[in-house]
Order: C-alpha cells, then structure tokens, then sequence
C-alpha cells in the first residue's frame, strides 16, 4: 500500500509541484536569488525531480489502462482515496484539466473485464463451453 501511495503522489503531483515548468522555474528563481556556484546542480535536481514524477504518471496510468496486476491496481485505487488524507483525490477533482487522462482512466475502468494479460485464460474457457453446448 505505502508503494501505491507514492506512485500516487508522484503522478498527481507531476501537475503541480513536481511539473517540469514549476521545478526548472523555482530552479532559475534559487539561481538567481543567490548567484551561487552550485546552479547546475540545481538544474539538474529540478530536472531529476520533474522526470521522476513524469515517469510515475506513466506508471500509473499504464497500471490503470492494462490491469495486468490486480492487486497493484486494487491497493492504487484505494491509494487513490485515502492518501495524503484525501488531497491527492481532491487535486484530481478540483483540476480536472490538468488530470483527464488519470479521471478518463478511472471513471471508464471496468473492474470486472480482464486485463490485458489475464483475459486469454477466460476466453479460451468460454470457446470450450461454446463448443460443449454446440455438442450437445
């Protein structure tokens, strides 16, 4: 659960804090407030930040869109609700723009379609009592 907390955080906050344009932009205000030698390092912290938090929105919406694990998926939903007492579903709703991938995803997930993965076992079941009726 404490791992689909921070997928969750990252994705969500890779619109807002952790968004390239925020961190490159409070990375030239430190810059340029202080003068100070160690701008390149700050440049790259922003960048590493911002890429981190872009790679965790890809995560989370490639585990939403695929359900290949369901368990992952169970504990992100609820990860979803609950973390950060609520905030994170809070910032989904109240910026809508920003997340209509993530809200789109959820909203059209349906829990009782397999996942990518996991719906062959299924559908070859499902050819086999076709087949057995067609016997009969």
């Amino acid at each position: 659960l404490k791992q689909a907390e921070e997928l969750v955080y990252w994705a969500i906050s890779s619109k807002h804090e952790n968004s390239a344009a925020n961190q490159l932009s409070a990375a030239s205000t430190t810059n340029t407030n202080k003068l100070n030698n160690n701008s390149p390092n700050n440049n790259n912290n922003a960048r590493n930040t911002a890429i981190e938090a872009a790679r965790r929105h890809a995560l989370l919406t490639e585990l939403l869109s695929r359900k290949q694990n369901p368990q992952q998926l169970l504990y992100t939903l609820h990860a979803i609700s609950t973390s950060n007492s609520g905030r994170d579903l809070d910032r989904l709703v109240t910026n809508p723009k920003l997340h209509a991938q993530l809200i789109h995803l959820v909203m059209r997930m349906d829990p009782f379609s397999p996942g990518v993965d996991g719906g062959s076992g299924i559908r070859e079941l499902q050819v086999i009592r076709r087949a057995d009726r067609k016997a009969k």
